[in-house]
């Protein structure tokens, strides 16, 4: 096809278009999880999914097993500003309105560079916070087991990702290397050897009883969405129990559940 080429939309398309065209804002962002829901969602077509997520486990309309969820803790899968005048301009893209909210919680001064500040932002917003709502509503209905990996130095995936020129900290996939040891001809240090074995341990163990808790790791207790806990999951041996509570507050979670409507 040539750039002077042009094909019309079909009728089914332009049907499709029009429709979306005329759904509100509100459902959008309801169906998607809230302003923060991310940037893509699954699709509820009505028999394959027949709900979101989001409305299911709240609701208690899915299947209950005995569940093992969790995150990163420098999740960010939008942008990498190394500027304040990018790192102004990503959040603003990112936030709209809400911008000015963002920025007070989250100061430039206190985080050292654009994109550590971002990254925060971004792993907060889109992936921690929103985390802790669905375990909160997961764990009412079945047994949950919730965690966040907190290795500040995990080792790249591959060459080029995550951007080696940049701070990563515990960065989208890093989980990979720390659960599949031969994924990369990335080598982990013997602190990240020793999380490796432990995770290892741990995500056999569930699969085989339903409970992460392994013979020489720390007891991992259920979640619970008042006064429970998470499993920080850290290189060294050095995992331990943090509260939801904490974590909350720690990632700010009161202002993007604020945010959210949730």
């Amino acid at each position: 096809m040539t750039s002077s080429q042009h094909v019309n939309p079909t009728p089914e398309w332009t049907h499709l278009a029009s429709c979306l065209r005329g759904v509100p804002v509100s459902t959008l962002l309801a169906e998607s999880g809230g302003p923060t829901g991310g940037t893509n969602s699954p699709i509820v077509n009505g028999t394959t999914l027949t709900t979101s997520p989001r409305t299911a486990f709240a609701t208690g309309r899915f299947n209950r097993v005995p569940t093992i969820m969790g995150t990163l803790r420098d999740e960010n899968l939008i942008d990498s500003p190394t500027t304040e005048a990018q790192f102004l301009q990503d959040v603003d893209s990112q936030y709209g309105a809400q911008a000015p909210q963002v920025l007070a919680a989250y100061p430039l001064s206190d985080y050292g560079t654009p994109y550590i500040d971002f990254r925060t932002i971004v792993a907060d917003s889109d992936t921690i916070c929103p985390a802790l709502r669905a375990e909160s509503n997961i764990s009412r209905y079945t047994q949950l087991y919730s965690y966040e990996i907190d290795d500040t130095d995990a080792p790249p995936l591959t060459a080029t990702y995550p951007n080696p020129a940049l701070p990563n900290g515990a960065y989208h996939g890093a989980e990979i290397l720390l659960l599949f040891p031969g994924f990369s001809t990335a080598s982990l240090d013997p602190n990240q050897q020793a999380l490796s074995q432990q995770m290892t341990a741990e995500w056999t163990t569930f699969a085989r009883t339903g409970d992460p808790t392994a013979v020489g790791t720390p007891p991992w207790p259920l979640f619970r969405s008042q006064g429970g806990t998470v499993m920080s999951l850290q290189p060294a041996g050095d995992s331990q129990l943090t509260t939801v509570a904490q974590l909350a507050e720690v990632h700010h979670c009161g202002l993007w559940d604020a945010l959210a409507g949730a």
